[in-house]
């Protein structure tokens, strides 16, 4: 109708959303006729004019594909969603963890665990987001069941000066005594890592783990306490 003659237009001058929006359309039969090809020319056209929603879902969709040739170009846009102009905005923010997410399910998925953790690395050195590549090096060795690597970093990570890196190892550390991953089950020490990530490393995720933490005990009062006091601290974070 006249929303895609809109978008058509757009898209013709080169715009990257007008052309995500022409590729949903035609993907779908959203007012459009149903072609997955011409679907798959506009998101590719998008992702080539620099739309990061574009980027992303290309990327994912050669991924899907297998081939070596589709591997290769998924992961080059891909790797394109995660080179950001506007970087500190919520949605490239999103964007740039997405990327990064799919990248590291495939890699994991294939088993090629060293190219995962290297390119996070090298990505996350770049944006100088560096506290972020303890993240994903954990998230990996959990998903993985890598538990002595993942407790190596710990280790490493919370002698850091870096109170966000140091933060997040704690995190990660409480997670592992309390579900017994790597080392026994123990709820004592689960909950002394995250008050020592709140209270004296001042890592706001910590809180929100606590919540989340005292409400799988059935510690109600606790949990909406310890919520309170990360949604005040987001709040103000967001409005910095």
């Amino acid at each position: 109708g006249e929303a895609l003659h809109v978008f058509g237009d757009a898209f013709n001058q080169d715009n990257g959303v007008a052309g995500y929006y022409l590729y949903f359309a035609h993907a779908n039969g959203l007012g459009a006729e149903l072609d997955r090809e011409l679907a798959t020319q506009y998101l590719r056209k998008s992702a080539d004019l620099g739309y990061r929603k574009a980027q992303l879902e290309y990327g994912q969709q050669l991924l899907a594909k297998g081939g070596d040739i589709d591997i290769a170009l998924g992961e080059k846009y891909l790797r394109k969603a995660t080179h950001l102009s506007e970087f500190r905005t919520p949605p490239a923010m999103v964007s740039f963890h997405k990327a990064i997410e799919a990248l590291q399910d495939y890699y994991i998925g294939t088993e090629q665990y060293r190219k995962a953790y290297s390119f996070t690395k090298d990505i996350i050195k770049e944006t100088k987001l560096e506290y972020l590549t303890y993240q994903y090096h954990l998230d990996n060795c959990l998903r993985t069941g890598r538990y002595s690597e993942a407790l190596d970093i710990i280790q490493k990570g919370i002698k850091s000066r870096d109170s966000q890196e140091a933060g997040y190892c704690k995190v990660v550390q409480a997670k592992m005594f309390h579900e017994g991953l790597g080392v026994n089950k123990d709820l004592r020490k689960a909950e002394l890592a995250l008050r020592f990530a709140s209270d004296s490393l001042d890592y706001p995720y910590a809180r929100k783990m606590l919540a989340e933490f005292y409400s799988q005990e059935g510690h109600e009062d606790d949990a909406a306490f310890w919520q309170r006091l990360f949604d005040i601290r987001f709040r103000s974070t967001i409005e910095e």
